[in-house]
């Protein structure tokens, strides 16, 4: 979420650092907790074994050049029926119905992770 400065491990940064103090009860709690860490990849993806090559291996995970044309080939050479997640405007479910998909499925599935994203 680089729109919001998320990063792994986190970058410290003036805001941070209001946030932090801002909640001292918080903070001392953090101190007594085990570690975070997502272990649904690290150890399990490869080259993935603690929170600094995790950031590496999510950028890996996502292709900027990505486009609508890049599904109808999709739809061409899967020859099945295709449903996209994720679809959270009217704009985007016209364009995804224009190129082939069967079906969308309206959600923000990534909002437990970008407090930022609308609602679905």
């Amino acid at each position: 979420d680089i729109k919001n400065g998320l990063s792994a491990p986190p970058k410290p940064t003036i805001q941070s650092a209001i946030d932090i103090l801002s909640k001292p009860r918080w903070c001392v709690g953090m101190l007594g907790a085990k570690s975070w860490t997502f272990g649904n990849v690290v150890g399990h993806a490869k080259n993935v074994g603690d929170l600094s090559s995790l950031d590496s291996w999510t950028n890996e995970q996502f292709d900027p050049s990505l486009s609508w044309k890049d599904l109808e080939w999709i739809k061409n050479y899967w020859g099945g029926k295709l449903v996209i997640k994720g679809i959270l405007d009217a704009e985007d479910a016209v364009m995804a119905a224009q190129c082939g998909a069967d079906a969308i499925v309206v959600s923000n599935h990534g909002g437990r992770q970008l407090d930022g994203a609308e609602a679905s």
